[in-house]
Formats: C-alpha cells, structure tokens, sequence
C-alpha cells in the first residue's frame, strides 16, 4: 500500500484544527509507511509545526472567503428585495395616476408587501355652519352683516361668532394626480 495512510474520513465543513486527524500522527505513519522507519524526532516535530501553520493560514481564508461569500449574497438579496419593492410601488402608482387600477387595490398590494401606501392630493369642500349674533333692520341685511363678519377672517370686532363643529358637512371631495413621491 502506498501513499497516505487510512485515517478517520474528514466529514462536513472544516471549522477547526479540531475537526482533522493529528498531523503529526499523519506525517509519521505516512514516513513508516515510504521509508519502512520512524521518522527523525526534529523533522517530524518541524514538519508537524510548519504544517500546522499552513494549514490553519488555509483554514482562516477560506472561512473569511465563506463569510465573505455568505455577507454578498445576503446584500445581493436584499438590493433585489429593495428594487422590486421600489418598482412594484412605481408601477402600482401610475397605474392608479392613470385610473387603470383602483387606488384601493394598489395600496391594498402595497400593504401587503409591507410598504407605505400610495397617497394622493386631496381638495376637500366642507360646510361649516356659524351662528352669526348681529343686529340689523331685516333677514337679508342681517345675512349680509354675518356674511361680512365671517369675511373679515373669524374674528369677532363686537360681532359675537358661533362655530358648532359637530354639525359639519361634507360639501364634496375633488381627488387630485396620485402623489408618487410620497413616502
């Protein structure tokens, strides 16, 4: 028989000096096993120590080439993740800008991807009745004097002003472009 001697079978991933056969144990029998002797005591302690050496300089770059692997490949995935959530957001955005896709179902896709939803530019028309305290003659100068009361910005000059907001109405909504900038 020839070559390097039968040793237990190295198995999974090398993590650890640990995890091989003793080199010194592999670089005597393998000496028996070609020069029919024991090998000299200094060699083998100076080849057990500079291969050792060698072998743990291996060990530590291919484990950082591995680590190194592992870290790109997270960072690939998540740059993939980030540009298909970032396009998903554009399209579903003009698609809503266009009205080919109802504003609900983008932003219920954009839910469910976790992302914020898409928001649009609203103009609200709301109804707020004042209660207007003025003194005049009849029912249309008396509309006109609280007319002007509210006119001069809501603040009272000896007009008393009444604002009830819980009788608001709403007096219409006119939804502007869909904002495909907000966050």
């Amino acid at each position: 028989m020839t070559g390097i001697p039968a040793t237990a079978p190295v198995t999974g991933a090398l993590t650890d000096l640990a995890d091989l056969p003793d080199i010194a144990d592999l670089l005597a029998g393998t000496w028996r096993q070609r020069m029919g002797s024991q090998p000299p005591a200094d060699w083998l302690a100076h080849a057990t120590h500079t291969l050792r050496a060698h072998v743990t300089q291996l060990l530590a770059h291919a484990q950082a080439q591995h680590a190194d692997a592992i870290a790109q490949a997270a960072q690939s995935g998540r740059d993939e993740l980030t540009r298909l959530r970032t396009t998903l957001r554009q399209q579903l955005a003009d698609l809503a800008a266009e009205g080919q896709v109802e504003m609900d179902f983008a932003n219920s896709l954009l839910s469910a991807c976790g992302q914020p939803l898409l928001q649009r530019a609203y103009t609200v028309h709301v109804k707020v009745p004042f209660a207007v305290r003025v003194s005049a003659e009849d029912d249309d100068s008396a509309y006109q004097a609280a007319k002007d009361a509210v006119a001069d910005a809501l603040i009272p000059d000896g007009d008393e002003i009444l604002a009830s907001w819980d009788d608001v109405e709403h007096d219409g909504v006119d939804p502007g472009a869909v904002d495909t900038t907000a966050p």
